[in-house]
């Protein structure tokens, strides 16, 4: 069986949630989510210029519940999968128009974000009464979002190393270099993960990676294969056998990959986020979708 770390480090940014929500709303706010109210995310630009910007200023209405913008941006044939908000085009209407205590609200933090195509993939924390660290992919067409994939994990503040698990850099460089940094983390996937060949670490990592995952399990070694690579002494992976990779998705320094894998005999979906420096991976994050 094949055995691979995710560990994670991300330096957060933060953004102030407004003082003026309701008390049955404050009531909702547990410990998590207080910490998660100074968390800075990606700004909306003032012009939407690409579905990038589209879905920023998306997720923006959600959380403001601006009903009829946030309607006017989605395709009446919406489809969505795994989304907290609904599954289709009405469930989403009713969720935006529906009054707290019969939906609390939920404030859609995004903390970085990529586009490819008409494809826009966006890390982000759905603070609430049950926060959660999720990854979007949000499908335009005609200038509309019309399918929405999500994928989320309970949020957890740091790891067992200490290491912020929604911090880190979140701007977006080197557009250029798309393609070169999709083929280095398609080959570090294939032959780190896929393959399960520690010795191939080394060539595509930085010295100074960083690893964000809230899965890091235990504080001993703190060597860079012992961040992927179980290790029975120290006890310090999290046991995860990829079977798939399912597609890659990029927007320079930042790639995504979705892949199938097995967790203690449980099936899951991996989308692993990595940013790369000087055409080496030197961060990374991850969700674990059941």
């Amino acid at each position: 069986m094949k055995f691979i770390v995710i560990s994670l480090i991300l330096s957060a940014s933060v953004i102030g949630c407004s003082s003026s929500d309701s008390s049955s709303e404050n009531n909702e706010t547990n410990h998590s989510t207080q910490n998660i109210a100074s968390v800075k995310g990606l700004n909306v630009p003032k012009e939407l210029v690409n579905n990038k910007d589209r879905a920023l200023a998306f997720y923006e209405l959600i959380s403001n519940r601006d009903a009829g913008s946030a309607i006017s941006m989605i395709s009446s044939e919406l489809k969505m999968s795994n989304w907290p908000i609904g599954s289709n085009y009405s469930e989403f209407k009713h969720f935006l128009k529906a009054k707290s205590p019969e939906n609390p609200k939920i404030r859609i933090i995004p903390i970085r974000a990529g586009q490819m195509g008409n494809s826009v993939f966006v890390h982000s924390i759905y603070a609430g009464l049950n926060s959660t660290s999720a990854i979007d992919i949000l499908t335009f067409e005609k200038g509309k979002i019309a399918n929405i994939e999500h994928y989320s994990e309970a949020y957890q503040e740091t790891n067992s190393k200490g290491v912020p698990t929604m911090a880190g850099q979140n701007q977006t460089l080197e557009v250029n270099k798309t393609g070169l940094y999709m083929s280095i983390v398609k080959s570090f996937m294939k032959k780190v993960a896929i393959g399960n060949s520690p010795n191939d670490i080394l060539e595509g990592v930085n010295d100074d990676y960083l690893d964000h995952s809230a899965h890091i399990d235990g504080t001993g070694s703190t060597s860079l294969e012992n961040r992927f690579v179980y290790d029975e002494s120290s006890k310090t992976a999290f046991k995860f056998d990829y079977d798939k990779l399912e597609r890659i998705l990029g927007e320079g320094n930042f790639i995504l990959v979705e892949s199938k894998a097995s967790l203690n005999s449980e099936d899951v979906t991996i989308l692993d986020l990595f940013r790369l420096d000087r055409n080496r991976i030197c961060e990374h994050w991850d969700v674990v979708s059941r």
